[in-house]
């Protein structure tokens, strides 16, 4: 079917971008090079290359083209995307270039006009020379964007071996077609560029680009300052093409704006000084692109628009997992190591920007504290490289794998907290020999064909010598974070802080002779006695104050008095939310004075490369004393971290933060405050205070004001903590007359169960399982996660559906929600017995020599984005009866010492317990009957709600700290009868099958 035949609507817009380019010029009197060359001149030379490619015939070799002319490059292009052989364009004509491609490749013509350049046995193609051009650059056949067309080449290795990269159509075309739209390039402009046309950026933005806008081009490239002056005097351009390191070494600081309204350079994160001396100094829209030959461009920023963000173009699926940087995109090479699930790991490291984009973190690495002395042979240090990232990092003795990945930015999962009891660190290893021998854990989890292809776990193993480590997909932990940044509106506001702005004289001696200080004078002059006091920290800022005291906005605080003060007027006041989470940490960015939520964000706590449940983070820091600061500074750089991006989000500046609010389960809070956990993990596990004291921001390394208050939630046990008091806040049970029972659902389960004539709380030890860890194939809910699932009846199969699938997301594993599914799935299809077996009868199942049914799989390896099968195990399913035994045995004996009977309302919440299918939960025994016959309500993330609340509020803190002394706590393990119980809640309903 023509192109010409299919509805607008539906066309390919490469497709149809390659027809008008084979169609010829609407304008050929139109200049395309300036001077030099028309389109319609362009399009006769077209011509006459396809004849001579014609006569070539078929199966023919790449024709190299070894000139710099760029008319000559145009015309030979269209002739390719005609039909012609495919086209090999050198990086530089220089001789030893053009004969390592000889060597490589066996071209045997070459378009060129100087025959000194080729290599012996390459017969060159004059353009000048010449004749009888085809009728038309038009086939009768519909364009063919996936055709191979052009290969670009780029520097090699020492062994002057050239890369080479493929191109289609598709790619280039794909690539030129988003940035004419994104950046509105026409007819009308004149394009300067100091890049030869054979280099990959100067063949995209200063001769396909021109090409396909109808634009016109200098026809030599700007080699000295001397050229690039003629060149502006001579076209006047609108768009210039080049790179930071010309600008320092061409513009010499007189290159004037004129025409110019675009400067398209390559980013160059080691020379900033020479973007920003474009931008600043010169008032040029300065765009740059992150990309690579191979990759084609991936992304761009406007630095005058103050940009720091790099925005991936239409088309480019994107995410950052690790600090590393993964894309799918039509514009890759297919020579580079494209994994299975379509994703590709750009080398450098990065940071998401939310859904916005991603910054270059610069320094790519941090910095050694001293210079390293350069080695040489022996004494050079191994070095391990991290895969597909590209990481390259010195070999530490005695340190694993996982330790060296997390200490470098690479975080790898460990759902048990590195020691080798969950199997999810597997990392394939080579040479096998510079590694440490296998350990009893590896041998266990590992099975005989993952040893074989190289698998070990990263935090058994040990790096001897120099080696390569490969992160599988699956294992490389995304920041990608979801289910707790649903929340939004305006809440009620009687904020603890506030904002007074003075404005007169400056302070002068007193006639009276009175003996004053400055903080006399500042309550004096605000008529505010809290003015008149100031706790030891908020004395060192104002001992730093050095601006005029004409004006002036003070920060007071109701219980300590005046936090800081600031120069000018700047009544802006914003608060902020933290949600610190064993898994996540979600932060709420609000204004303190119209009790406006403004933004929101979440990012995976970093503490979790240590273990998914507080039990072995406590461990962990019992370790060695140093471990509690690092987990302490790994707290608050995530909390920073999300600060930094709602603040961005919502333009504001960190200058305006008031106030921060946070709750956590216990161990999160105690943690964060830099207070030791070591009495939360053992017995009788109490907190070191149901109230933490006020703390301030520079005691917690934050990077705000350092005297700005920061407000921890009262808790109410060793594992009932802040979020459950916040919970309460929001939901506000304790003033109902009806029976309220809240299920929050995570790493721990809290249940808070009651009216108004008072309430219980208990925790479950639910574990982690229910967020995905250490099930075999378990995750998070993020992209590639299977999270719901239900039974097939035609075919007796479970069916499901994956996160991002519509992005063309493969399965990579199951999630908490998922897990619930498939469990209740394979009740009902009788595929799990009540005791918990697998049905070893059923063909479905997995049966070891024994005949013991060991696994069910869900979606088989050639449909994964991981290459193995996502299965559910025995053991997977002996974790779940364990999680569900605990939450339904904890709920009966909290009503039973409540003494209540019925519950009139059950309110699910948190990240998983709020995005799950509750009916399958209750099928699988995991609520009591009490739950079914009550109302059930999913309520996002009300641990979230209650710490704004509680930030926004003053009246609610109090309640909060009244509320934990009232509350009555259960310990489960302290029920004669609850061992028994919970052994017998593990089994499965009858009826669920």
């Amino acid at each position: 079917m023509a192109t010409s035949q299919i509805p607008p609507e539906a066309q390919d817009p490469i497709s149809v971008l390659i027809s008008r380019l084979l169609a010829g010029p609407a304008r050929p009197g139109q200049a395309f090079t300036l001077p030099g060359m028309t389109y319609g001149a362009l399009y006769d030379m077209a011509r006459r290359f396809k004849a001579c490619f014609d006569t070539v015939g078929e199966n023919r070799l790449p024709v190299c083209i070894a000139t710099e002319d760029r008319a000559v490059i145009a015309a030979a292009l269209l002739a390719g995307l005609s039909g012609g052989p495919e086209l090999l364009i050198p990086h530089t004509l220089a001789p030893g270039t053009l004969a390592a491609l000889y060597r490589r490749t066996g071209f045997t013509d070459a378009i060129c006009t100087r025959d000194d350049l080729l290599p012996t046995g390459v017969t060159a193609i004059d353009p000048t020379a010449l004749e009888d051009p085809a009728e038309t650059l038009e086939t009768d056949v519909a364009p063919d964007p996936e055709r191979l067309w052009v290969w670009l080449t780029s520097a090699g290795d020492a062994d002057e071996k050239p890369h080479l990269w493929s191109k289609t159509a598709r790619n280039l075309l794909g690539e030129v077609d988003g940035l004419v739209n994104r950046y509105d390039i026409n007819s009308g402009d004149r394009i300067l560029s100091t890049l030869a046309p054979v280099d990959t950026f100067g063949l995209i933005f200063s001769l396909l680009l021109p090409l396909a806008a109808t634009a016109r081009v200098a026809a030599a490239h700007a080699i000295t300052a001397a050229d690039l002056a003629q060149g502006v005097e001579a076209i006047s351009p609108t768009i210039l093409v080049t790179d930071p390191s010309h600008e320092v070494a061409l513009f010499n600081g007189n290159l004037a704006k004129g025409s110019l309204r675009l400067a398209f350079s390559t980013v160059t994160p080691t020379r900033p000084s020479a973007a920003a001396k474009m931008n600043g100094d010169r008032g040029i829209e300065l765009v740059e692109i992150y990309g690579t030959p191979a990759t084609g461009s991936i992304a761009t920023r406007r630095r005058t628009r103050g940009e720091t963000t790099f925005t991936p173009l239409d088309g480019i699926a994107w995410r950052v997992a690790g600090g590393i940087l993964d894309v799918r995109s039509p514009f890759l090479s297919k020579e580079l190591p494209i994994r299975d699930s379509g994703w590709f790991s750009v080398a450098g490291r990065v940071k998401a920007d939310g859904d916005n984009g991603f910054t270059l973190v610069e320094p790519p690495m941090p910095a050694p504290a001293t210079p390293p002395r350069p080695a040489t042979g022996e004494d050079r240090q191994p070095i391990i490289t991290f895969e597909p990232s590209g990481l390259r990092v010195p070999l530490v003795a005695g340190t694993s794998l996982h330790t060296l990945a997390a200490d470098n930015g690479l975080d790898i999962r460990a759902d048990c907290g590195g020691h080798g009891s969950c199997g999810k660190c597997r990392v394939l290893v080579n040479p096998a020999e510079n590694f440490s021998p296998l350990t009893d854990s590896e041998i266990k989890r590992l099975s005989p064909e993952q040893l074989a292809e190289g698998a070990r776990l990263a935090c058994q193993t040990l790096a001897l010598g120099e080696g390569t480590v490969t992160i599988p997909d699956t294992l490389a932990e995304p920041s990608e974070a979801r289910g707790k940044t649903n929340i939004s509106g305006t809440y009620a506001v009687d904020p603890t802080i506030r904002r007074l702005v003075l404005k007169g004289d400056s302070p002068d001696v007193t006639a009276a002779n009175i003996p004053e200080s400055l903080m006399d004078w500042l309550a004096h002059k605000a008529d505010d006695s809290l003015a008149a006091t100031a706790d030891i920290n908020a004395l060192r800022h104002l001992s730093q104050f050095r601006d005029s005291l004409k004006e002036v906005t003070l920060v007071l605080h109701a219980d300590t008095g005046l936090r800081r003060m600031v120069a000018g007027r700047q009544p802006a006041s914003l608060g902020f939310a933290v949600d610190l989470g064993t898994t996540s940490v979600a932060g709420y960015l609000c204004d303190l004075t119209s009790g406006r939520l403004l933004a929101a964000d979440a990012c995976v706590n970093p503490q979790r490369r240590f273990g998914e449940d507080v039990i072995s983070r406590i461990c962990r820091i019992n370790e060695k004393d140093t471990y509690l600061d690092q987990f302490q500074r790994l707290a608050a750089g995530g909390v920073d971290f999300i600060l930094q991006r709602c603040l961005k989000q919502a333009g504001a500046s960190i200058d305006a933060i008031d106030e921060i609010a946070l709750c956590g389960n216990t161990t999160m809070q105690q943690v964060f405050a830099g207070l030791h956990p070591h009495g939360l993990g053992s017995y009788p596990y109490f907190p070191l205070t149901l109230i933490p004291p006020l703390a301030s921001a520079g005691d917690l390394g934050l990077s705000c004001a350092s005297t700005v208050p920061v407000f921890l939630m009262p808790v109410v046990s060793g594992f009932v903590g802040g979020d459950t008091m916040a919970a309460i806040l929001a939901d506000r049970p304790h003033e109902r007359d009806e029976v309220t029972l809240i299920v929050d659902i995570g790493t721990n389960g809290e249940l808070v169960l009651g009216s108004r004539k008072g309430l219980w709380v208990t925790s479950c030890a639910t574990g982690p399982a229910l967020e995905g860890a250490q099930i075999s194939c378990g995750m998070r809910a993020v992209s590639g996660a299977i999270h719901r699932m239900w039974p097939d009846a035609d075919n007796g199969r479970v069916t499901y559906d994956v996160l991002g699938e519509e992005n063309g997301i493969k399965p990579m594993g199951i999630c908490g929600s998922g897990i619930i599914d498939a469990i209740a799935s394979m009740r009902h299809l009788g595929i799990i017995l009540p005791s918990g077996r697998l049905d070893a009868a059923d063909e479905r199942v997995v049966r070891d020599d024994q005949g013991v049914g060991r696994s069910y799989t869900i979606v088989d390896r050639q449909q994964t984005a991981t290459g193995s099968d996502i299965s559910v195990t025995l053991k997977d399913i002996r974790q779940i009866q364990l999680a569900k035994g605990a939450l339904c045995v904890g709920i009966e004996f909290l009503m039973r010492k409540a003494g209540i009977e019925k519950i009139d309302r059950t309110v699910l919440t948190g990240a998983f317990g709020a995005h799950f299918n509750w009916e399958n939960a209750l099928a699988i025994g995991m609520f009591p009957p009490a739950v079914a016959q009550s109302r059930v309500v999913a309520k996002d993330n009300l641990a979230g709600v209650g710490v704004v609340m509680a930030l926004l509020d003053r009246k609610l803190r109090a309640e909060a700290r009244g509320l934990c002394r009232r509350l009555r706590y259960l310990e489960l393990a302290t029920q004669t009868d609850f061992a028994m119980a919970f052994a017998m809640a593990t089994t499965f309903p009858e009826s669920a099958a």
